[in-house]
């Protein structure tokens, strides 16, 4: 039954569309760098991930050994070579087994960059660089620890391939970290260089436009990892209108507490709710709108008008709430970094 499982659990994720196996980590990675940067790091977090890390531990382990069936003892020592395959061919397929190992990796370099002390808060980027370095290596070391294993017991090939992806995951998991510290050093930083100081300065002034934009790529993002998990399982309108559910839910969300940082109680979220949806049902009868006409109008493919069709509607949202939905808002006061 275990080995059912994890068969059915490897066809389903080595089977996902690229759009949803590149975008599902994004949303990730963007979502821990968001937590990084606006909440303190607690010693009930880092328990956390101190516990899930071995969990991701146990899941490589299966991944790579446990399940495996014997295989003839081979090794290939050369680097990237389903990157060359990929672009002499023109064929993402050739890059999809390398992509899977980088995103087997990514979790791991999360967990154990997050189960880790802050040594110097003064200094976040330093703190964070000391981080995301001993992630990278011990994804380094477990992947090169599982190839080696696999050659010596013939269990599988031993592939440069895959011990450079399982590393370049582990450091894109540890990833959101650095970007955290790095920002904020950016916004603590005290140039000495009038120019320098302005732009920090203007910065940490105009922080709230910084963090809608952030927001509303994140959102972006979340919609079209629905649509595109959604797609073809459903129809693509059906299929876009449950995406914009799920991201107008979630765009609220995150502009109230991170952007606006609205204050409100009882009815007046229901109010604020209610606007923001309506500014959104807009630019969905728009978006709908478009959709159809790109598709069947226009035959273009579905996926590449979603992404276009969506990347107008998130310049018009943006507009629309800035100068309509949220006009006669004050601007919020910001924390000093």
């Amino acid at each position: 039954m275990i080995r059912q499982l994890y068969d059915t659990l490897f066809r389903s994720i080595y089977s996902l569309s690229w759009p949803v196996a590149l975008l599902a980590p994004a949303v990730v990675l963007l979502l821990r760098g968001a937590a990084v940067f606006l909440h303190p790091r607690t010693e009930k977090s880092r328990q956390i991930f101190r516990v899930l890390f071995p969990v991701w531990i146990l899941v490589f382990v299966s991944f790579t050994l446990l399940f495996r069936s014997e295989h003839e003892r081979e090794a290939v020592y050369e680097a990237f070579v389903s990157v060359k395959k990929w672009v002499g061919s023109g064929n993402a397929e050739h890059v999809r087994s390398f992509w899977m190992n980088v995103l087997l990796g990514i979790p791991g370099g999360l967990c154990f960059a997050g189960a880790m002390a802050d040594r110097r808060p003064d200094r976040p980027f330093v703190s964070a660089l000391g981080r995301v370095l001993p992630a990278a290596a011990v994804c380094f070391a477990l992947s090169l620890a599982a190839e080696v294993v696999q050659l010596t017991q013939d269990l599988g090939q031993f592939e440069t391939d895959d011990l450079i992806a399982n590393t370049l995951g582990g450091f894109l998991g540890a990833f959101p970290e650095l970007a955290a510290g790095l920002l904020l050093a950016i916004l603590r930083w005290k140039p000495k260089n009038a120019f320098l100081a302005k732009l920090v300065e203007l910065l940490n002034e105009y922080w709230h436009v910084v963090s809608y934009i952030f927001w509303g790529g994140t959102t972006t993002f979340v919609n079209w990892l629905v649509f595109f998990s959604l797609e073809g399982r459903i129809h693509y309108l059906a299929a876009n209108g449950i995406a914009w559910v799920v991201s107008v839910t979630f765009s609220f969300l995150a502009n109230r507490a991170f952007v606006f940082r609205s204050g409100s109680r009882g009815l007046a979220i229901l109010r604020e709710g209610l606007l923001f949806a309506a500014s959104r049902l807009f630019s969905l009868g728009l978006e709908t709108a478009l959709m159809w006409a790109g598709v069947e109008l226009l035959h273009i493919p579905q996926g590449l008008v979603k992404v276009v069709v969506a990347m107008s509607i998130a310049v018009l949202n943006f507009l629309v709430g800035k100068f309509i939905v949220f006009r006669k808002k004050t601007e919020p006061e910001y924390e000093d970094f």
